[in-house]
């Protein structure tokens, strides 16, 4: 998986529940597969459990 800084970070942010968009060109957004692929490997980490969403949300508010 190569896709940039950018468009990696925009990916997990969207999995965790806070979508951000495409990136802009040159960047192209992660596949639907990389991004199943960090979803899984996000589930190892305190990201996706739901007080840290609520967290992320209030945030962003």
């Amino acid at each position: 998986m190569s896709y940039g800084l950018a468009p990696a970070l925009k990916a997990a942010m969207e999995i965790v529940g806070l979508p951000l968009g495409n990136p802009y060109p040159p960047f192209k957004p992660v596949s639907d597969t990389d991004k199943e692929a960090m979803r899984v490997y996000l589930q190892g980490t305190y990201l996706l459990e739901d007080a840290h969403k609520e967290v992320i949300r209030a945030r962003a508010a």
